[in-house]
């Protein structure tokens, strides 16, 4: 791998402190505005704690820690680009976590990537974060501009006609729908620990993304006659979904815009019993069928079935909920997935 090396002084760090909190009746008002109820609100104070959860697991990937010592990150300040806000804050706190974190104007020309800096001694080298849901997309001219190239939607099938560059393309993981969800997850697992479930099976899905997928599951779970269903295509406050989620015994998972879908994580975060179609993507590490989630034929056609084993066999959907909050916690709480990130990156390097 050829590294992209960049002058140390072509860029100024500009410190941006980070914009103050709403006072919380302000925060209470806008929420009921927008059509929230209060049992929402109340809810979310209910749940949140006051601390966002840390990952009980050692680092699963430890970075190099003498090089670690004179590594710092220069953070984009902000992005045009749909998606940034969404799937960058996380890895950012979790940066933040492990070496210094310097917010900048960065120029971000790609689409569905963002493009930050990784500094080791005097050299400064370029990184990028593939957040776009189409795993089949890469993006050349980042690929031969960058060091290290993160693909969230990374293909089981690989990159092999990349060239000498496919080296330089490693699975990016994936992140919760919110940063918020950190604030609810002692509440949430405990909440899920309860004996009593108020539904069976779970799964509540918008129908922008993967309408004909999620339509037809949808209609196979309300008019099967086995099990209770909750969920639909109706839209909630998301931290009304993390409450159903984890007061479901088998929980369903459908693609988005891609095969992974910001769902699947909440789900392991909380720990849960997941359900659905075979992935045609991965994570940074491979999801084990049985072990992790459960996957059901690609049309779906046992879809029922597989959720009806899982609930007459408590064992069995338990062993998954324990397996799926350990898979978060090792693998995909940002602090991990920040260390993941920087042990390839300053292997990348050399």
């Amino acid at each position: 791998m050829e590294p992209s090396v960049q002058n140390e002084n072509r860029t100024t760090p500009l410190v941006i402190p980070d914009e103050p909190r709403a006072p919380i009746w302000r925060r209470l008002i806008s929420s009921a505005s927008r059509g929230y109820s209060w049992r929402d609100i109340l809810n979310e104070w209910r749940l949140r704690s006051r601390r966002p959860y840390a990952s009980p697991e050692p680092i699963s990937f430890p970075p190099d820690t003498n090089k670690l010592r004179h590594t710092t990150i220069r953070w984009p300040v902000s992005s045009p680009r749909e998606g940034f806000k969404l799937f960058c804050p996380d890895l950012r706190v979790g940066f933040e976590r492990l070496v210094p974190v310097t917010r900048i104007e960065i120029p971000q020309p790609y689409p569905g990537l963002a493009i930050f800096q990784v500094q080791v001694r005097d050299r400064t080298f370029e990184v990028a974060v593939d957040f776009r849901d189409y795993a089949e997309v890469i993006q050349q001219e980042a690929l031969d501009r960058v060091a290290v190239y993160f693909k969230m939607q990374f293909s089981q099938a690989g990159y092999a006609d990349l060239g000498r560059n496919s080296g330089k393309l490693i699975p990016g993981g994936y992140v919760t729908s919110s940063p918020a969800t950190y604030s609810y997850i002692r509440s949430l697992r405990v909440l899920g620990d309860q004996s009593v479930k108020s539904w069976e099976v779970y799964g509540r899905f918008g129908l922008r993304y993967s309408r004909e997928t999620r339509e037809k599951a949808i209609k196979i779970l309300q008019e099967q006659n086995q099990f209770t269903y909750q969920g639909g295509a109706g839209r909630v406050r998301y931290s009304r979904t993390l409450t159903e989620m984890c007061q479901a015994q088998v929980c369903i998972d459908l693609p988005g815009n891609g095969d992974f879908c910001m769902r699947l994580v909440d789900y392991f975060s909380i720990g849960a019993c997941v359900v659905g179609p075979p992935h045609r993507t991965v994570f940074h590490v491979p999801l084990e069928q049985g072990k992790h989630i459960a996957y059901c034929k690609s049309d779906m056609s046992d879809l029922v079935a597989l959720c009806s084993y899982y609930l007459e066999n408590r064992e069995a959907q338990a062993a998954l909920v324990r397996n799926t909050r350990l898979y978060f916690d090792r693998f995909l709480h940002r602090d991990q997935l920040a260390a993941y990130y920087l042990q390839q990156i300053l292997k990348g390097l050399g």
